[in-house]
């Protein structure tokens, strides 16, 4: 049932994507369904140059939610922002994943990230572009995603990570009052991780792999610099995850490592309620654009 719900999903996907297509919502400069890999449908992404025809650039990819079982870089409505990227000057890119719903676990949707890059860099070349570096910004499973490779394979990307946003990121699978008090985080996190988990069995058996599959576990002073921002009435990542990764950052900080935390004090896991929080998000990205690319 869900590979056929995958496929479906795929279906789906493409055919919005071929209408949108169809209809020239996109600009001259904005390639649509750009395949990277040839395992799914899912492994697709729109890409959005600017103008410049030659030389360095650099880029920004958009990694969406959906805890890491639903939704689309369509969904999620995606296009606007690489373009809007594009006419700053960076290339802007928004990718699908596999999702958990199939055979796909975590490391598979680290890889697609990695496969996304490669081709990034390909379809750049083409044009006379190369690719300098590039930052991850992704929200809830898409945020744990770009947090996750930011923090354990900046050293092998085949682009340089600059630095990494997360909205609402799943940080660490391992926190008492996730496993103790939201229902629905086991049996996704057995999805996420492919392994038959319990409330017991997380924290002994597998307690290895859903450490790995934590970017709290992998952050360290050598990491890309990181922003980070927790809604504090989040009903789907604990609050408790949030001050997990305040008191990390804190001490790296103290080491000399670059990050910013934001918390929106009266937002939910949408970060809804804090405009004022928001814009300081938006100033914080672009102060990181200028300060690390």
């Amino acid at each position: 049932m869900a590979v056929i719900l995958q496929r479906i999903t795929a279906a789906l996907s493409s055919i919005l994507a071929a209408v949108l297509l169809l209809f020239g919502q996109a600009a001259p400069n904005v390639v649509l369904n750009v395949p990277y890999a040839r395992d799914s449908l899912f492994q697709m992404m729109d890409i959005a140059f600017p103008e410049q025809s030659e030389g360095s650039v650099s880029a920004v990819m958009i990694i969406h939610g959906g805890g890491w079982v639903t939704g689309t870089r369509l969904t999620h409505g995606h296009a606007g922002q690489c373009e809007g990227f594009a006419k700053r000057g960076f290339v802007g890119v928004a990718i699908d994943h596999r999702l958990a719903i199939g055979p796909a676990n975590y490391l598979d949707m680290l890889d697609d990230i990695g496969y996304a890059l490669e081709e990034l860099q390909r379809q750049a070349g083409e044009r006379g572009l190369t690719i300098k570096n590039i930052a991850l910004w992704g929200y809830s499973s898409g945020a744990h995603l770009a947090l996750l490779y930011a923090f354990s394979r900046h050293e092998s990307s085949p682009i340089d990570i600059a630095f990494c946003a997360g909205m609402a990121p799943p940080s660490y699978f391992l926190d008492p009052d996730w496993i103790g008090e939201i229902p629905i985080a086991i049996p996704v996190f057995a999805l996420v991780l492919k392994a038959p988990l319990t409330a017991k069995s997380i924290t002994t058996k597998y307690a290895g792999l859903a450490a790995d599959a934590s970017p709290y576990t992998h952050l360290d002073k050598n990491c890309p610099p990181v922003i980070a921002c927790f809604g504090r009435l989040d009903d789907r990542v604990p609050y408790s995850n949030a001050l997990l990764m305040q008191e990390k950052l804190a001490q790296l900080g103290a080491q000399g490592y670059g990050y910013e935390y934001l918390l929106f004090e009266n937002s939910g896991h949408n970060l809804e309620n804090d405009p004022e929080t928001s814009a300081r998000f938006n100033a914080v990205f672009d102060e990181f654009m200028e300060k690390y690319m």
